[in-house]
């Protein structure tokens, strides 16, 4: 009798950290929205031009990211006009 008890109390320490570790965490880890992951804009540095996200210039230049438009509209995408 002895010597189930000691086998069962091993087993129940070897499977209690498995099963507390594979509960899922209640608090996602990240809590980011896409408005601030992609700013709408891109604005470039050297000529102050707006660019919309399909532009081929958007985050490819030197410059920062924005939610509002800035300086001229770019003349491929349309910058803010069409943003």
């Amino acid at each position: 009798m002895s010597r189930f008890i000691s086998l069962l109390c091993t087993a129940l320490v070897c499977i209690a950290p498995i099963s507390s570790s594979a509960a899922p965490d209640p608090t996602p880890s990240d809590t980011r929205t896409a408005s601030t992951e992609e700013p709408r804009y891109w604005i470039t540095a050297s000529s102050g031009k707006t660019h919309n996200r399909s532009c081929r210039y958007y985050k490819k230049s030197k410059g920062h990211g924005s939610d509002t438009p800035s300086g001229n509209n770019c003349k491929i995408c349309g910058g803010a006009d069409r943003g």
